[in-house]
């Protein structure tokens, strides 16, 4: 079995710097330096909506390199709890994935800007470390992981989803 870690899955599709060498970005009127471990914080950061900072370093993304995405308006800090914070993207942080990612749209990672009332952070920051968990099982089961789809955007696949009266219907 090859190489897996499941932090990746989230930069996949996105053309931006996956070397740890920094590159310039270019975005609209912007320029960014970035590197690999830059675009995988903001990529994990955007697919699970709000991330502990203590997760993110703890993934090998240091305190001097959140500081630069902060200070370049990719991501804000949060209050998660009386002594944790965590980090969520910026409008601008999710503009700039979203216009990076690659032509191909299968398996298309959401993302997601603004961190949620503080009384959900709490349980929005343990589904990275719920993630993390549970893709070393499956990878142990050579399943491929795809995406991430939080319980917001199952909600509104489900609200958007026929009820089988209209599906039967519909088939006559």
């Amino acid at each position: 079995m090859e190489s897996f870690d499941p932090r990746d899955v989230f930069s996949r599709h996105l053309e931006l710097p996956h070397r740890p060498d920094r590159e310039r970005v270019r975005d609209r009127d912007r320029e960014y330096s970035l590197n690999g471990n830059d675009t995988r914080a903001l990529s994990i950061v955007g697919a699970f909506r709000v991330v502990a900072e203590r997760d993110l370093r703890d993934g090998d993304v240091a305190e001097r390199d959140l500081r630069r995405l902060e200070r370049d308006g990719l991501i804000e800090r949060v209050p998660l709890d009386g002594r944790d914070r965590a980090v969520a993207l910026t409008d601008r942080g999710r503009e700039l994935l979203e216009r990076h990612r690659d032509s191909d749209s299968r398996g298309r990672q959401e993302f997601y800007s603004g961190a949620d009332r503080a009384r959900e952070r709490s349980h929005d920051a343990q589904l990275y470390r719920a993630y993390l968990r549970e893709a070393e099982r499956l990878r142990a089961r050579d399943v491929e992981i795809l995406r991430v789809e939080l319980d917001r955007q199952l909600k509104r696949q489900y609200q958007e989803f026929p009820t089988g009266a209209q599906s039967w219907r519909s088939g006559q």
